[in-house]
C-alpha cells in the first residue's frame, strides 16, 4: 500500500490532489485492497470540499456522499480528493 509520505511527495511534484487523507471504515469487503480518490465536488465527512471554486474554501461536510459511504462500507480506502472543474453555476458569471 502507498504510504501517506509517498503520496505527499508525488502530490508536490504533480499536484494530483487538492486534499490528501487516509479514511478506511472496514478492513474487509469487495474493495478492501483499493485506494480511491474522490472528485472534489463529492462530500467526504470532515475533508475539505471546494467543488473547484474558492467560495467553498474551508468547507468540511458533516456527512459522506452516498457513493463515498458505499465505497467505505465495502472496505475501500479514500486517499484524497482530486481537482474538479468549477461548479457549473460559476459559468453564468464569466
Amino acid at each position: 500500500m502507498t504510504s501517506t509520505n509517498q503520496l505527499e511527495k508525488l502530490n508536490k511534484q504533480y499536484y494530483h490532489f487538492n486534499t490528501l487523507c487516509n479514511i478506511q471504515k472496514k478492513k474487509s469487503g469487495k474493495l478492501k485492497d483499493y485506494l480511491i480518490s474522490i472528485k472534489d465536488d463529492m462530500c467526504v465527512k470532515n475533508v475539505e470540499s471546494k467543488a473547484g471554486g474558492a467560495i467553498l474554501t474551508g468547507y468540511k461536510p458533516l456527512f459522506n456522499a452516498t457513493v463515498v459511504e458505499n465505497l467505505l462500507n465495502e472496505g475501500a480506502t479514500i486517499i484524497g480528493k482530486n481537482s474538479s472543474r468549477r461548479c457549473w453555476i460559476w459559468k453564468f458569471f464569466y
